[in-house]
C-alpha cells in the first residue's frame, strides 16, 4: 500500500486488512505488487468492489494506478469506502502468466487498520529491513534490452556465443525495501557505480528498463559485486559472482 501523496510505503497489504482513511491521515492511495522483475515483464492488475479498475503496468514497479516509471512518483484514484478484491497477475516478456496474488481488504472512513505498518516507510521506529528474496544477477544485452542469462559465479562470457558485446548486468533485488544498489567491477577494468530507482544495473538504464546502457568489457577475469541498501542507508547482504570473458 502507497501513500500517493509522499510516495512512501504505508504497510504490506494482507488479506482481510482494513484500511482507515483516518488512521493512514490521506485517501491518495496505490497498490505496488512486489514480483520479481528479472522474471517479470509486467502485471495485470484487476480491482473489484465498491469501485472497479483494471490495468496492466509494463515497467517496474509495477503499480494498480501506474507511476512514472521510477517509483519516485506514484498516480492514484480515491477509492470510495467499501469492500474490495485485489488481484495482480505476473506475465513473463513471452506472455506466461505467473502465480497471481490476490488479497481482500476494506477501506472505511474512521477507526484503527488491521495490519502492521511497512518496515520501509521512513517513519516506523524499527530498523527497516533489506529483503534479499530472489536475489541474482542477470547479463542483458544492451543492443535489445533483452535479459541474456542469470549470472552464477564461474560464468563464461563469451563474445562470439552471445552475438554482442555490449553487456550491461542488473541486480534482482526486492524493490519493496531496496532503494538503491551499489556496484563494484573489479578484473580486466574496473567500474564502481550506484543504481537509485529499479530496475538496478551497473551501468544505469533510463529508469524503466527499456533502454540499457553499457560498456564494452576486455576479455579476462571479473568480480561483481552489488550491495542493496534500504531508503535509511542500511545495508542488506551483498551478491557477489565471479566470472569470464572471452572472444
Amino acid at each position: 500500500l502507497i501513500d500517493a501523496n509522499s510516495d512512501k510505503d504505508l504497510a504490506q497489504l494482507t488479506d482481510g486488512s482494513t484500511l482507515s482513511f483516518s488512521a493512514l491521515g490521506t485517501k491518495k492511495f496505490n497498490f505496488r505488487a512486489n514480483f520479481d522483475q528479472s522474471t517479470v515483464a509486467n502485471v495485470k492488475f484487476e480491482l473489484v468492489g465498491a469501485k472497479g479498475h483494471s490495468s496492466t503496468d509494463k515497467a517496474a514497479p509495477f503499480a494498480l494506478f501506474g507511476d512514472d516509471g521510477r517509483g519516485n512518483y506514484y498516480y492514484n484514484q480515491i477509492l470510495p469506502t467499501g469492500s474490495y478484491t485485489l488481484k495482480a497477475t505476473p506475465y513473463s516478456a513471452s506472455g506466461v502468466a505467473g502465480t497471481p496474488v490476490q488479497v481482500r481488504f476494506n477501506i472505511v472512513e474512521s477507526g484503527p487498520n488491521s495490519f502492521a505498518p511497512s518496515t520501509s516507510d521512513e517513519t516506523a521506529t524499527t530498523t527497516p529491513v533489506v529483503n534479499n528474496n530472489a536475489v541474482s544477477l542477470t547479463l542483458i544485452d544492451a543492443n535489445s534490452d533483452k535479459d541474456l542469462a542469470q549470472l552464477t559465479d564461474g560464468s563464461t562470457l563469451s563474445f562470439s556465443a552471445l552475438g554482442t558485446k555490449k553487456f550491461n548486468f542488473r541486480a534482482n533485488f526486492d524493490q519493496s525495501t531496496v532503494a538503491n544498489v551499489k556496484f563494484e567491477l573489479v578484473g580486466a577494468k574496473g567500474h564502481s557505480s550506484t543504481d537509485k530507482a529499479a530496475p538496478f544495473a551497473l551501468f544505469g538504464d533510463d529508469g524503466r528498463g527499456n533502454y540499457y546502457y553499457n560498456q564494452i568489457l576486455p576479455t579476462g577475469s571479473y568480480t561483481l559485486k552489488a550491495t542493496p541498501y534500504s531508503a535509511s542507508g542500511v545495508a542488506g547482504t551483498p551478491v557477489q559472482v565471479s566470472f569470464n570473458i572471452k572472444e
